[in-house]
């Protein structure tokens, strides 16, 4: 046997991190082609290990509400919070809360520079190239459990349509009381899984998460026109789930950018679910 490569007859099988470094270099050499770059500048990390946060005077203070996150059971960069509000005249309430990395990354410094350059964190086989620096995107800007966070939320008063009618965006600080995976609260919903810890343990965010299924902002299905729900096999209501956070997502851009441009929201076309 030669040292890193094992002879079975005539193959020749490399071990498993040979071939991760293969594709780890691959991966590399693609991203330089496309102008991304693959690693930060010690400019960069040194300013990760320095950064101290800001908090504007008003923000306000909703880390009482039942926030969730829900994504994949592995997933440590949780950048996203969900929580249904008071319904009133057929309008729900939907707040989104996205992790307010501004709060802590200057403009123009290092960090911000490479995530202009990049734009977003590149997913290969070999491994994760993060846009933020691993203590940033897995720590102190993920909206991690139990830990106070700040964050951009936009809220929209969504009718039964699905038709955004208004929207306001504010900063805030949050915390995620329930860090969520698909499967668990898929199977939970369907029936088939006990609930998965932190809904057992709190009747509050078990209902908030039912909510969010039963008005089509979680796991399950959407709420069609006059209230009639369509079937839900298991294997359908994950991706559904899915399609349910980029619409929503979508509806969370949508209504900022035309909030942010003065926009009349009320004549909006675009749908939340």
């Amino acid at each position: 046997m030669t040292a890193g490569i094992l002879h079975t007859n005539s193959i020749r099988i490399r071990p498993m991190s040979s071939h991760r470094s293969v594709l780890d270099a691959i991966a590399r050499r693609a991203m330089v082609e496309h102008g991304v770059e693959p690693e930060f500048s010690n400019a960069a990390l040194a300013e990760a290990r320095q950064l101290s946060q800001t908090t504007h005077p008003d923000v306000r203070d909703l880390r009482t509400l039942p926030w969730s996150s829900i994504d994949n059971a592995e997933s440590r960069d949780l950048d996203q919070l969900e929580v249904c509000g008071e319904s009133r005249d057929g309008v729900d309430r939907l707040m989104v809360a996205i992790a307010d990395v501004d709060a802590l990354v200057p403009r123009q410094s290092a960090i911000d520079g490479h995530a202009q350059q990049n734009t977003t964190s590149v997913y290969t086989a070999a491994r994760i190239f993060p846009m933020l620096p691993e203590s940033l995107s897995t720590d102190r800007t993920s909206l991690n459990p139990e830990s106070d966070r700040a964050a951009i939320v936009v809220e929209m008063a969504i009718d039964r349509n699905g038709v955004v009618r208004s929207c306001d965006i504010y900063q805030a600080l949050v915390r995620n009381h329930a860090k969520l995976a698909y499967d668990a609260v898929a199977g939970w919903l369907e029936g088939t899984a006990a609930a998965p810890a932190a809904l057992e343990q709190s009747g509050e965010l078990a209902a908030q998460v039912r909510r969010q299924d039963e008005e089509g902002h979680c796991p399950g299905d959407f709420v069609g026109r006059g209230g009639q729900r369509a079937a839900n096999p298991y294997a359908p209501c994950l991706r559904r789930r899915h399609s349910s956070i980029k619409r929503t997502m979508r509806a969370v851009v949508d209504s900022g950018y035309a909030r942010l441009h003065g926009r009349d929201r009320t004549s909006a076309t675009e749908r939340a679910n």
